[in-house]
C-alpha cells in the first residue's frame, strides 16, 4: 500500500467518524449501541467521542502521508 492510500484511507476514516458523531447527536432516531435510557435520545457523550477519533485520525494522516518521503 503506497503512502497516499494510507493517507486516503485513513482520511476517510476519519469522514466516517464525522459522519457517525453526526449521527449520534440528531434526536429522534434509532441509535445503536446505546444502554442507558431512551435509544431516541441524542447521545453527546458517543459523538464527543467518534468526533474525536476524526480528530486523531487528521493528525495520524499528517504522519502517514509523510512516511512514504525520503530525505535525499
Amino acid at each position: 500500500m503506497t503512502p497516499r492510500q494510507r493517507l486516503l484511507l485513513v482520511l476517510a476514516a476519519s469522514a466516517v467518524c464525522v459522519l457517525i458523531g453526526i449521527y449520534y447527536l440528531i434526536p429522534g432516531i434509532y441509535h445503536v449501541l446505546t444502554f442507558d435510557g431512551s435509544p431516541t435520545d441524542t447521545r453527546t457523550k458517543h459523538a464527543l467521542l467518534f468526533f474525536g477519533l476524526a480528530v486523531l485520525g487528521v493528525i495520524a494522516s499528517r504522519f502517514v502521508g509523510r512516511s512514504g518521503v525520503s530525505k535525499s
